[in-house]
C-alpha cells in the first residue's frame, strides 16, 4: 500500500463521499509503545495488523457498529467532509479512536489512523498503540 496524497489534501468530493458511506472496511498496522519503569522510557514494538469494519454508520444520530476480532460493539461517530472519528468506549481502559480522513490513497481507499491507549490490569504498565492504514467504503 502506498500513501500518496493528492496535492490539494483531498477534494471536497472525497469528503462529501465520506459523509455518505454506510460501511467502512479497515486494515491498519503500526507500533505499540509500553512504559518500561526500569529504564524510565517507552519501549516500541511492532503491532499486529488490525482488521475491522464499521457498519450502520449514521452521522445524524452519531452511531455505528464496530466488528472485529473481539466481537461487535456500538461506537460513537462524529464528523463530516473533513473526516470521520469513531470512538469505542471501553470499561477497563480509555476509549479507542479511529480517524478516517477524506484523503484518497492510490487504491481509492481512505487514509485512516487509529489510537489505542491502555494499561495492563492490576497496576500494569501503560501502553499506546498507533496504527496507520486504510478503509474501503461501501454505500
Amino acid at each position: 500500500m502506498r500513501f500518496r496524497f493528492p496535492t490539494d489534501g483531498g477534494t471536497s468530493a472525497d469528503g462529501e463521499g465520506l459523509r455518505r458511506v454506510a460501511s467502512l472496511w479497515c486494515t491498519l498496522k503500526g507500533t505499540s509503545q509500553t512504559w518500561d519503569a526500569q529504564s524510565g522510557a517507552y519501549k516500541a514494538e511492532p503491532s499486529s495488523e488490525a482488521v475491522y469494519s464499521f457498519t450502520a454508520i449514521d452521522l445524524s444520530h452519531g452511531t455505528a457498529t464496530l466488528s472485529g476480532n473481539s466481537g461487535t460493539v456500538d461506537v460513537v461517530v462524529v464528523g463530516g467532509p473533513e473526516g470521520l472519528l469513531f470512538i469505542e468506549p471501553r470499561q477497563m481502559n480509555p476509549p479507542v479512536s479511529t480517524h478516517v480522513l477524506p484523503n484518497r490513497l492510490d487504491d481509492g481507499s481512505f487514509f485512516a489512523v487509529g489510537v489505542r491507549p491502555g494499561y495492563s490490569p492490576f497496576g500494569g504498565a501503560p501502553f499506546v498503540t498507533f496504527l496507520i492504514g486504510s478503509c474501503r467504503a461501501s454505500s
